[in-house]
């Protein structure tokens, strides 16, 4: 029960957050937008990176995922998974 997101966040208002992080390959910016229980309804993400593969895919991976922190660990993990499995 206690495990539950749903049950923890209830119904929660509807906010926006920036991140901005810059990285050796470049500087990456994320916009998260929520509209609903937590939910990452929409994210727009902009970035000096060459490796267009890497936005798209974090993008698509963001989005409907619940916002916490866990969560965009793990998003994060998987996309650096699927680039890696790309280039192989």
């Amino acid at each position: 029960l206690y495990s539950d997101a749903q049950w923890r966040y209830g119904q929660t208002f509807s906010f926006t957050h920036e991140y901005e992080k810059r990285f050796p390959w470049g500087t990456i910016s994320i916009g998260i937008i929520s509209q609903r229980n937590g939910l990452i309804d929409r994210c727009e993400i902009y970035s000096d990176s060459l490796f267009v593969n890497v936005i798209n895919h974090l993008k698509e991976n963001l989005t409907g995922q619940i916002y916490t922190g866990d969560t965009i660990r793990d998003v994060c993990q998987r996309t650096r998974e699927q680039v890696e499995s790309e280039q192989e």
